[in-house]
């Protein structure tokens, strides 16, 4: 399966996890949900590059946003890709340096810290 096909196909998985929110009980204010919509960026930069991230990222905003409209004025859209791509590509950027699974679950999860 080539690289473009499987980016697209991530792609269409990672917009229909955007419909999957999950409110965060706490002090934080309402619009504060939980998106599972990352994953699938994350396993396009692991398995083909950190530059496919951020295309996964690019088209599951592309199509959230023709798809189902925006209630931001696309602001969220905009920093959704924003923030998306700086996380999938830095955490692909470092797994393609080392190849292996603990640099892979370390340095993740010292990425998400200054998330």
């Amino acid at each position: 399966m080539g690289a473009l096909s499987l980016s697209a196909m991530l792609s269409g998985v990672a917009f229909l996890l955007m419909f999957i929110e999950f409110p965060i009980p706490a002090l934080i204010p309402s619009f504060v949900k939980l998106d599972v919509s990352d994953l699938p960026e994350l396993l396009a930069a692991f398995s083909l590059g950190p530059v496919y991230g951020i295309v996964v990222t690019f088209l599951k905003n592309l199509l959230f946003s023709v798809l189902h409209g925006t209630s931001s004025a696309y602001v969220g859209e905009l920093f959704n890709f924003v923030m998306g791509s700086v996380f999938s590509f830095s955490a692909g950027y470092i797994y393609s340096r080392n190849k292996s699974r603990q640099m892979s679950i370390g340095k993740c999860n010292k990425t998400k810290k200054y998330f």
